[in-house]
């Protein structure tokens, strides 16, 4: 006859299944969230950058951040806005941000 599985003590606490015990004097059991993963962060980047819509992503156009004295002024004016996002981009994105 085999005998009961002793129970696993972790820095001052009883693990017994899925409910933990202090053994500080706490009668409170807690629950297996206590030992749980920590949850995954964004990318706080892509969360600047990056904006979801009904049909996937927005973003601003490339080229408009600095030097821009000797673009003309016609194409500073195109480069205004957002566009969509390249359906090629939008796996990578959706991973960074955490969306699947």
């Amino acid at each position: 006859m085999q005998s009961p599985a002793k129970p696993q003590v972790w820095s001052g606490f009883v693990i017994l299944g899925y409910l933990c015990y202090s053994l500080t004097g706490s009668r409170e059991p807690r629950n297996a969230e206590y030992f749980a993963m920590p949850k995954m962060k964004t990318k706080s980047g892509a969360a600047k950058r990056f904006k979801k819509t009904a049909n996937g992503y927005k973003r601003k156009c490339a080229f408009k951040s600095h030097i821009l004295t000797k673009m003309t002024t016609k194409r500073k004016r195109q480069l205004r806005g957002t566009q969509a996002m390249a359906p090629a981009d939008v796996a990578s994105v959706d991973r960074m941000l955490r969306v699947r």
